[in-house]
């Protein structure tokens, strides 16, 4: 857990902390209050089991942020080689499209030489 709580953002820390001091007070009202107050017995259960799920959300966290792709960068970060991949894409697609416009210009070409035979023909 010690792992854990170093690798947390200050908010993280900050909510660990707090949950803890809650506890605290609850377990010292609680010997004050003596064993027989129910509500108190409820309300520190449910403290209980608030941390024992935040502690679960933390190591979720932690196994998120802890796991890396093959280039060693951080899963949870935008990974570098997609932009080269997209940069490839972009690539490609400014290439089919300047084949397209060559092919549009190409049949514009036809397009006139037809008429003009057919120009020549009729006449």
């Amino acid at each position: 857990m010690d792992g854990l709580i170093l690798q947390l953002g200050v908010g993280g820390i900050f909510a660990v902390l707090i949950i803890r001091e809650f506890v605290n007070m609850m377990a010292k009202m609680k010997e004050k209050n003596g064993s027989g107050n129910e509500n108190g017995n409820g309300t520190l259960k449910d403290v209980k089991n608030i941390t024992i799920d935040t502690n679960d959300k933390v190591k979720s966290l932690h196994s998120l942020h802890t796991k890396y792709d093959s280039d060693g960068k951080p899963l949870w970060y935008f990974p570098g080689s997609m932009l080269e991949n997209q940069k490839q894409i972009a690539l490609v697609q400014e290439r089919t499209a300047g084949h397209l416009r060559d092919m549009s210009r190409n049949q514009t070409v036809i397009v006139d030489k037809l008429k003009s035979i057919e120009d020549k023909v009729t006449h």
